[in-house]
């Protein structure tokens, strides 16, 4: 909340130097990361050699910024000959607009806790990409699409696919969310936790992609994609901010064994009433879980896991 209230005071011009700033400095530790992708690092087209397909490398967990060349790879399906491909569904962090945008945006607002400003990155992040109610016709799949050559390969676009193409295009998903969180949040100064994995949820479950941080000096998970509601006494539903898991007893040790054994994180559900004292979570009765890494954990077919 710091650099919220720094920037509360500071001209634009001033403002646009320091994220320029702080965007350079995340930028050179995130290169640090020697594996520049997020997912399953699949081709458009299958790789073969004599031995057969390449086992392909994955990475489900990405610390700190999102820098401009890392590719982010949201689906990865076997063909119909088993190889494991993208079928163009990936694209690179390219522009951080958003990021000047937020900070514009952020100034104007008059943020009460902690819990009010990550309601306006929900916000933000909702309005930037047109919500999440995506038509059929307009998936993130079909706006990657590829095409084939004459002998029936896909064809890799010349630039690639790119962030900025979810812009106001009314199609992006946990992937782009959490993206775009994961680096807005950072210039912000929180640690971040992009992990990518699976969902229980009252309103669904699938494959997920997330965030972890520390809220109010908590360890949470942060969902911007399966946000909560948040109500009025006077007014009813009036907003949506992201779901919020405090994680108890943390540690590196106990992170690892979520990430290597696959155990899930449990949270009860709730939502918010604001009241005068700010807001406050009243519990549903129903719960949330999360796994990182394994996109099929939740799969109906995997019969121990049924609930």
């Amino acid at each position: 909340m710091d650099f919220y209230y720094m920037i509360k005071n500071l001209e634009e011009e001033q403002i646009n130097e320091l994220i320029s700033l702080k965007i350079s400095e995340l930028t050179y530790k995130a290169e640090q990361i020697p594996r520049r992708f997020i997912g399953v690092n699949c081709g458009i087209n299958p790789t073969i050699t004599l031995d057969g397909e390449i086992e392909h490398d994955s990475q489900a967990i990405w610390q700190g910024f999102i820098p401009e060349d890392v590719k982010i790879i949201y689906s990865f399906l076997p063909n119909e000959d088993g190889y494991t491909v993208n079928n163009g569904c990936y694209y690179y962090m390219d522009k951080h607009d958003y990021i000047y945008e937020f900070a514009k945006y952020i100034k104007r607002q008059n943020i009460t806790d902690e819990i009010d400003f990550l309601t306006c990155v929900y916000k933000f992040i909702d309005n930037y990409f047109n919500g999440l109610v995506v038509k059929e016709e307009t998936t993130r799949e079909e706006m990657h699409k590829p095409l084939f050559d004459k002998n029936g390969k896909y064809i890799e676009p010349s630039t690639g696919h790119l962030f900025s193409d979810f812009k106001g295009s009314n199609n992006a998903m946990c992937s782009e969310y959490s993206a775009m969180a994961q680096n807005i949040l950072s210039v912000f100064d929180y640690t971040m936790l992009y992990l990518s994995g699976s969902v229980n949820s009252p309103s669904g479950k699938g494959g997920h992609a997330y965030n972890l941080s520390l809220v109010k000096e908590v360890p949470c998970i942060i969902d911007f994609t399966i946000p909560v509601e948040t109500y009025s006494l006077d007014d009813g539903i009036i907003d949506y901010s992201p779901f919020l898991g405090p994680i108890d007893d943390f540690s590196p040790e106990s992170l690892r064994a979520h990430i290597n054994e696959h155990q899930p994180f449990n949270f009860i559900d709730y939502y918010y009433l604001i009241t005068k004292n700010g807001y406050s979570m009243i519990t549903t009765g129903k719960e949330r879980d999360y796994v990182v890494s394994d996109v099929e954990y939740y799969n109906e077919k995997n019969s121990k896991l049924s609930k």
